[in-house]
C-alpha cells in the first residue's frame, strides 16, 4: 500500500471510525442516564416544592390557619 493512501486511510479510519460508535454509544449512555435520573429529579424537585408549600415555617403568619 502506498504511504499517502494508507495515510489517507488512516485520517479517514480515524475521523469517521470513533465518531461513529462514540455518537451511538454516547446517545446510548444518555437515553440510560435519562431514564434513571428523570424520576429522581421530578421527585426530588416534587418533594423539595411541597416541603415548602405545605410546611407551616415558610406561610406567613396571617395565613395559617391554626
Amino acid at each position: 500500500m502506498h504511504p499517502a493512501s494508507l495515510c489517507r486511510f488512516a485520517v479517514y479510519f480515524h475521523i469517521t471510525f470513533p465518531f461513529k460508535y462514540l455518537q451511538r454509544a454516547a446517545s446510548e449512555v444518555f437515553r440510560v442516564a435519562a431514564v434513571a435520573v428523570r424520576p429522581a429529579v421530578v421527585g426530588r424537585a416534587r418533594d423539595a416544592t411541597s416541603w415548602a408549600f405545605d410546611h407551616p415555617s415558610s406561610q406567613s403568619p396571617d395565613r395559617l390557619s391554626y
